[in-house]
């Protein structure tokens, strides 16, 4: 018995040994050198508020019809979020070098602007720059947006035309946005080994905006990435759904919103850099809003933050017997959404022009004009073979250590991220839209039996320039495309 407790004793001594110090130990000039790999991260922030005094169209509102004053409520920052892999010396606690470079693999990086949204068309000038200045694959790299409605009209819009007044500062911004990604994944030498924690917590500052008692998820989740050595945290992340307008159409200051309260008071109260992330909240806004007042957004913005303050966070589990999980996985898929009709035809396109021009008045006063803006523009570009018979819908994930970050474009209603959570309980998983640009709503199973959903049933086509409604049978392809997607992932 004492001998098969001092053999149980030696091999628990080697799994803690093997826990901390994995995998390899070689030999050079004579000494010994364990080696261990890890995850890395590395961040960077830069601002894209507007110049002081600088009037620009604020996005968001059709009833929003003046510039904005030149004041800023909250400034705008683009946020970049790199994680790798490395191999690490345990005991000088550096990253292994080549040539007196840190040697950085497998990297995927994460831009998240506070911004209100950007085109597939800005999306890809976006990631193709990135990549070229990076040599990254554009497949790794992800643009998110936190879909404030009091940031001001990007690139490739009417109001950043040249001589409008969004010109100067859609240029500046993307470029602010192109530098500060290309710096995080270039500085190879401010990268640091993590470990994640992640909580979850509630945050009843939001409703269903089409139904009094609708489907609403008050989930607030959250990941904190820490240094290996010191336990501080490095960035906290925090995903939350929640549409950015509790300044309405009232409010002309450039302001990050209600997010941009929690990340200033979560910031100063864990030491690091807060990076936020919005949800699937297509149908969801905050309670009593839009009030276009500075104090409700602040009120609103405390509220959720001292909601978060009060999660629990927990160590992700060791994915093996003596050692953490260091997998870092990628998968990207395109799901096909099918329109109300099999084919986009001409004559399909007058039908539906011709039919809905005679609604009048609908979400805007110049419906029938808009409209015919539509019919004319989707026959040019079917006549130039630019339209396909479905809607390609780009999805993604990334496997972090066991924390997955779900990515998706559009602006999907919150039931899909309730759905996939449910699916995959006891996996922490960040449900991302908007990213890599906005193409659509998409309505649940439950928005298309009821009325309080027209607009992103039947009329938004109008004004995302797609050639046709979405069929009701796309929610279905939706929910198992993303549920595949995860699945994948995890694999």
């Amino acid at each position: 018995m004492k001998k098969f407790a001092n053999v149980f004793l030696a091999l628990s001594f080697a799994c803690l040994v093997f826990f901390f110090f994995p995998t390899v130990s070689y030999a050079t000039n004579g000494k010994s050198k364990k080696i261990k790999e890890v995850l890395v991260c590395n961040t960077a922030i830069q601002e894209i508020t507007t110049l002081p005094g600088e009037h620009v169209m604020l996005a968001g509102f059709a009833a929003r019809h003046k510039l904005s004053s030149g004041e800023t409520h909250i400034p705008l920052y683009s946020h970049a979020l790199v994680i790798g892999k490395a191999q690490l010396d345990v005991k000088t606690k550096s990253v292994v070098k080549k040539d007196g470079v840190p040697q950085i693999t497998d990297k995927v990086l994460v831009v998240t602007n506070d911004l209100m949204e950007i085109s597939i068309d800005e999306a890809k000038i976006l990631v193709d720059s990135i990549s070229v200045l990076t040599g990254m694959p554009k497949e790794r790299i992800y643009i998110h947006c936190i879909h404030t409605h009091s940031a001001p009209r990007s690139m490739l819009s009417y109001w950043a035309d040249p001589g409008k007044p969004n010109h100067d500062y859609a240029i500046r911004c993307e470029e602010h946005i192109i530098a500060n990604a290309v710096k995080a994944v270039k500085d190879d030498a401010a990268f640091q080994p993590f470990t994640v924690e992640v909580g979850e917590g509630g945050s009843n500052i939001n409703i269903n905006r089409g139904e009094k008692d609708g489907p609403v998820d008050r989930t607030v989740f959250a990941a904190r990435f820490l240094n290996m050595f010191t336990g501080k945290p490095i960035v906290s992340l925090i995903n939350y759904s929640c549409h950015p307008v509790s300044l309405g159409p009232g409010s002309l200051v450039t302001s990050s919103d209600f997010p941009g309260v929690v990340m200033r008071e979560l910031s100063k109260a864990w030491g690091c850099d807060i990076f936020y992330y919005s949800g699937a909240q297509g149908n969801v806004d905050p309670a009593g809003c839009p009030q276009s007042k500075i104090e409700v957004t602040e009120k609103i913005g405390r509220q959720m933050a001292n909601d978060i303050l009060a999660i629990k966070f927990s160590k992700m589990s060791a994915n093996n017997f003596c050692g953490k999980d260091v997998t870092l996985k990628i998968v990207n898929n395109e799901i096909k959404l099918p329109f109300q009709v099999d084919k986009i035809t001409e004559e399909a396109i007058n039908h539906l022009a011709d039919s809905t021009s005679k609604w009048g008045v609908t979400v805007s006063q110049t419906w029938k004009d808009d409209v015919e803006g539509w019919r004319k523009e989707e026959i040019e570009k079917l006549r130039a073979g630019k339209t396909k018979d479905y809607l390609p819908f780009e999805v993604a994930a990334v496997n972090v250590g066991g924390l997955v970050m779900f990515f998706t474009q559009g602006e999907p209603f919150n039931e899909y991220q309730s759905g996939l959570r449910k699916e995959f309980a006891g996996t922490p998983v960040m449900f991302i839209a908007y990213t890599n640009g906005q193409n659509s709503y998409l309505p649940s199973a439950h928005a298309y039996t009821v009325k309080a959903y027209d607009y992103e049933k039947d009329q938004m086509h109008v004004y995302i320039h797609s050639p046709y409604p979405l069929s009701s049978k796309m929610t279905a392809i939706y929910e198992e495309g993303i549920a595949e997607t995860v699945k994948e992932v995890l694999k």
